[in-house]
């Protein structure tokens, strides 16, 4: 995939609870994403800056005439703002309505996208949310959730970089479930393919993805497909790749499925796994010379207590494992047995490798992050890590 020139994905904003994204009160409607980007060069923005002044201006009230309680410059971070809806005179006697809300001003090169109420709606996927493809365009999904019951599942935008580095959207937010199941844990994911991209989430159990097609008349989306791998991970998703062969999918419940015909149909089987062991999270990447590699966290021992006080003995691997076109798994390795700290623990100690996600680079060398407990020993008290493995070698950490 080719670099992106900004980070476009704004995830302080896009996993803010709901009750920091907009308080009920439906006499004053509030812009969806209520967030302003700093522009190159500045520090700050005063209130009667256009992008804040617009942005402001966007809380409507029917005919009332709505102001706010916004006094002070902005600079990065989020600042509470009260709105008040008004029947005659602005200031005069009570307000009709009032609002309060939190407004997030972004560092330079971060543009607002979308909002969500779901905690994990980025932080928690384990695959590719932002893609660019073969024309140019950048494509976004998200989980969005807790905010609207009618508005759930997984959510897509499509925009463009202007010659001065800008980001123009030429969609707004479009949830792509429609009539299938839209879930709070849709956790989506994209590829690139030939013409467009295909999107993939989880819906009723089970593993959808939509095709969006760019032909002479632009994009076009196609129909929802179940593609019947069980996919039901409370924090995390599916992952999906192409390449030349197809699209490749793996799921948090140890299934791998394939399609040869851009999605319409898949055909599945189980990842090998030890004996009575189950996965967490997974992730895959296409080989160089065909086939791919997945890599996924292994639950050998359960976390007792998740307290993040005390650890209680949970032990999670990483382990990563190729499937090979002919339909052969091979390779299946503990990717970090050779290092003590990842050892299984002794005691009341939490050993946990979790969110794991591999790449593979045009030489065959694997990349593997992931983020774990290897120096706390308790659960949820993790910090990242990487290690590299060479076409022939060892993986270093």
């Amino acid at each position: 995939m080719m670099s992106l020139p900004r980070l476009i994905l704004a995830s302080a904003l896009l996993t803010a609870p709901l009750s920091a994204l907009s308080q009920t009160a439906p006499s004053i409607v509030l812009p969806d994403v209520l967030a302003v980007e700093l522009p190159a060069g500045s520090a700050q923005l005063a209130p009667g800056d256009a992008p804040v002044r617009e942005l402001l201006a966007a809380a409507k009230s029917g005919q009332r005439t709505v102001t706010n309680d916004l006094k002070q410059p902005l600079t990065t971070g989020a600042v509470r703002v009260t709105f008040s809806a008004w029947d005659g005179t602005p200031g005069t006697g009570k307000a009709a309505a009032t609002r309060s809300a939190t407004l997030f001003v972004l560092p330079t090169g971060f543009t607002p996208v979308g909002a969500s109420g779901d905690e994990n709606a980025t932080a928690g996927n384990n695959a590719t949310r932002v893609v660019r493809d073969r024309q140019g365009r950048l494509h976004m999904v998200w989980t969005d959730g807790g905010r609207q019951p009618d508005k759930v599942g997984a959510t897509y935008r499509r925009a463009a970089i202007g010659a001065d580095a800008t980001v123009q959207f030429e969609t707004p937010p479009i949830y792509l479930a429609e009539k299938t199941p839209a879930d709070w844990n849709a956790y989506p994911a994209l590829a690139v393919t030939n013409d467009g991209v295909v999107a993939l989430w989880q819906g009723g159990g089970t593993a959808r993805v939509r095709r969006l097609v760019s032909g002479p008349d632009g994009y076009v989306w196609g129909p929802v497909r179940d593609t019947g791998a069980k996919s039901e991970g409370r924090d995390t998703g599916p992952a999906i790749v192409s390449d030349a062969t197809g699209l490749h999918i793996v799921t948090p419940n140890g299934v791998y499925a394939f399609s040869a015909d851009g999605g319409q149909t898949w055909r599945q089987e189980p990842i090998p796994l030890p004996a009575r062991q189950k996965i967490k999270t997974a992730s895959i990447a296409a080989l160089p010379a065909g086939g791919v590699r997945v890599a996924f966290s292994l639950i050998v021992q359960e976390v007792k207590d998740t307290s993040s006080k005390k650890g209680s003995g949970g032990y999670w691997q990483v382990r990563t494992i190729r499937r090979m076109p002919d339909g052969r798994w091979l390779d299946a390795q503990d990717a970090l047995a050779a290092f003590p700290p990842w050892q299984e623990p002794k005691g009341s100690q939490d050993v946990l490798a979790d969110w794991v996600r591999v790449a593979v680079d045009s030489a065959g060398g694997a990349h593997l992050t992931w983020h774990g407990t290897a120096e706390s020993r308790i659960y949820s008290n993790d910090i990242a890590y990487y290690a590299y493995q060479p076409p022939q070698g060892a993986w270093q950490e």
